[in-house]
Formats: structure tokens, C-alpha cells, sequence
């Protein structure tokens, strides 16, 4: 399984043997980048161009948490501290770190 973003609002995930989209999520504004959680590859987080980072839960198809602290676009994610933070990047020239799964 992998995982696309386009400027269309979705974020597909994708069967790769069978090469097909399997899911896909509908946003409210574009995803600059989409990683999944090393702990759960149900559980992603997904980097919007509306200043906010979504954590998404694969097997519900659903938004779980919303981060929102960025003034700009958020760009990257990556995680650290044995999976237990992540750190995200703006274009607001910040980069926050965030506890996972506390807002």
C-alpha cells in the first residue's frame, strides 16, 4: 500500500499489486505530504495546505485529531522520539513539534 496526494483534495491509497486506488479521503484543502505511523500503517497524518495536520484512521476512513497551531501551509511531517512526536514544517517558516495523539 502507498499513498497519493494531488491539488484535486484527496489523498488515495492505493492497492499495489492489484493498481488500483482502494480508498480515498476527500479534504477540505490540498495535502502537501501524507506519512504513515511506523507504529500502525492504518494511522497517517496527512500535511494541508490550510495550516492544519489531520491524523487519519485508514480502517474508519476517518479524521481522528486536527493540529493547529501553523499560520501557513504545513509541508512536511516526520516522526521522532521512538515515534512518540512528530515534527512538522511551515511556510510560515516554523517548525513544531507535536506530541502524538494530543492536539
Amino acid at each position: 500500500t502507498f499513498a497519493s496526494s494531488s491539488y484535486d483534495k484527496r489523498v488515495l491509497l492505493w492497492d499495489v499489486e492489484a493498481g488500483v486506488a482502494k480508498t480515498a479521503f476527500g479534504l477540505s484543502s490540498p495535502a502537501n505530504s501524507v506519512a504513515f505511523y511506523p507504529e500502525d500503517n492504518n494511522v497517517m497524518l496527512f500535511a494541508c495546505a490550510d495550516r492544519t495536520v489531520l491524523q487519519v484512521d485508514a480502517r474508519e476512513g476517518r479524521i481522528v485529531q486536527r493540529y493547529t497551531h501553523h499560520l501557513s501551509a504545513v509541508n512536511t511531517i516526520t516522526f521522532f522520539d521512538q515515534n512518540r512526536r512528530f515534527l512538522t514544517t511551515s511556510d510560515d517558516k516554523k517548525m513544531l513539534a507535536w506530541e502524538m495523539h494530543i492536539p
